[in-house]
Formats: C-alpha cells, sequence, structure tokens
C-alpha cells in the first residue's frame, strides 16, 4: 500500500532531518547483515555495532523504535533513553502504545537528546579519545 511513497537511495542530510523534526516516532530499522546489493558483507560479519541514525534521530528529540543491536545498550539505555523492539507485533504494539501515551513518548525521546547531547556529539568523542589516548 505504500510503494507510491516509498523511494530507493540516499536521502540528502536536510531532507532526513525534516522527516526526524516532523515525526512523532522514527523506526530505525538496520541493514541486514546478509550479503547482497545494498550490502558487500562478504565475510558474513554478524551485526552488532548501531547504525549513525541512531544518534542522528535522538539528536532531533524525537522518538525511535529500532531492532536491537548488541551494542545499543552500550549507548542508549532500551526502555528509557530509546525504544526497541523484536518482532512485528512488538512494533506495533510500540506504536500503538506511544501514539496514545504523548508525556511517555517525549520523556523518552527527551532522555535520548540529552544522552545525545552529553555523550554522542563529535566533541564529547574527540575528548574521550584524547582520554582513551592519553592526550
Amino acid at each position: 500500500r505504500l510503494k507510491h511513497v516509498i523511494r530507493m537511495g540516499w536521502l540528502p542530510v536536510e531532507e532526513s532531518i525534516r522527516y526526524y523534526n516532523g515525526a512523532k516516532i522514527v523506526i530505525n530499522l538496520h541493514r541486514t547483515t546478509v550479503s547482497g546489493s545494498d550490502n558487500k558483507n562478504s565475510l558474513n560479519l554478524p551485526g552488532r555495532s548501531i547504525n549513525p541514525r541512531t544518534y542522528e534521530i535522538s539528536a532531533c528529540g524525537t522518538l525511535q523504535l529500532t531492532d536491537l543491536r548488541e551494542d545499543l545498550p552500550r549507548y542508549y539505555n532500551p526502555g528509557s533513553e530509546i525504544e526497541t523492539f523484536a518482532n512485528p507485533e512488538e512494533l506495533h504494539a510500540k506504536l500503538a502504545y506511544y501514539l496514545t501515551h504523548e508525556d511517555q513518548r517525549r520523556e523518552v525521546a527527551l532522555r535520548g537528546l540529552r544522552r545525545t547531547l552529553v555523550e554522542h556529539t563529535f566533541v564529547s568523542r574527540i575528548q574521550q579519545l584524547a582520554a582513551t589516548l592519553q592526550w
């Protein structure tokens, strides 16, 4: 049913930011790890890390529902700063919940924004790198 509004390829950053800021909830699906036309994972390495969208969506102060990656809890607290889902039924249930519980949706989104601004900016990453390298 949505085929007419789906387009292939990359979105310009400014356009994706407008979408994130204009949405109550953004669904963040990680790319498959199966090698194919959109993935050159010929070694079939497992997908553990989160994608850059995870930070970008949180930086917009928007609630995101994302599939769970192993490294996600290192960067955000699921259920508090970000929401996850394991299957379509759970995604549907959480969408229905947060679309009818505005205060809870906003609180999770703002906690994710706060964590992003404290730990996940370029400045904070450079500081972390400098500390690790003992500069």
